[in-house]
């Protein structure tokens, strides 16, 4: 995300990584609104809005992305601009292209409390690991075993109740398959879904990040995740 931000001059290029931004993080920036601010539904998307319309208009530009991964950067950007527009009492008067403003179902937001930085590292994990399994199932799909991405949302995105018999007996009942078939797909699947969640990792890091810290964000996200 960083190199595709600040790397690329051509506007169209530009616009088309930012409505990605936008797709991409604007849940757990609404969710950060909503849960820690406790804002109403409708001023936290207007913050939200707000807060890409900023970064779009020069402030992803002036940030310095050799200074702190991308999720650091959103968060740190998100409450500096819900404090400023705090301050100002009113909105920045702006409105994003109509796509832009995302449906949210605030039944999905947990219950407030918690520590707010691990609340939003927990959402930017789930919509990182949501592009990853997006990728990881189209190539699945060109691959011939869609199974393999069944088992690994699963997995990571829409766990089934375990129960007393635990996750994998859960996940084996719900594709159909028995424990042990289940296990042996599930450490393959694991192994190359991993493989394309790096390559989402990495586009939030700086361009000259080793592979020994991509690895690290990655075990960061998904213990966010309680993996």
């Amino acid at each position: 995300m960083w190199s595709q931000l600040h790397g690329d001059p051509d506007p169209d290029s530009r616009r088309a990584a930012f409505d990605y931004l936008v797709r991409s993080y604007w849940p757990p920036v609404y969710a950060l609104y909503r849960r820690v601010y406790r804002v109403p539904p409708e001023q936290a998307r207007d913050l939200t809005q707000g807060l890409f319309l900023k970064l779009m208009d020069g402030a992803l530009d002036r940030a310095d992305p050799a200074r702190a991964r991308f999720r650091t950067f959103l968060r740190v950007a998100a409450k500096s601009h819900f404090l400023d527009q705090k301050k100002r009492k009113r909105g920045d008067g702006a409105f994003a292209p109509a796509d832009w403003a995302l449906d949210m179902n605030d039944d999905v937001l947990e219950a407030p409390g918690g520590d707010p930085e691990e609340a939003f590292d927990r959402d930017f994990a789930r919509c990182l690991v949501r592009q990853a399994w997006d990728a990881f199932a189209a190539d699945c799909a060109r691959r011939g075993v869609p199974g393999h991405a069944e088992i690994v949302r699963l997995r990571y995105l829409d766990p089934p109740e375990a129960g007393t018999r635990g996750l994998v007996a859960a996940i084996a009942d719900a594709v159909g398959k028995t424990p042990e078939q289940t296990s042996r797909t599930l450490y393959k699947a694991k192994q190359a879904f991993r493989r394309q969640l790096l390559v989402e990792v990495r586009g939030t890091l700086t361009a000259d990040a080793d592979a020994d810290t991509v690895e690290a964000e990655a075990r960061a996200l998904l213990a966010a995740l309680g993996d």
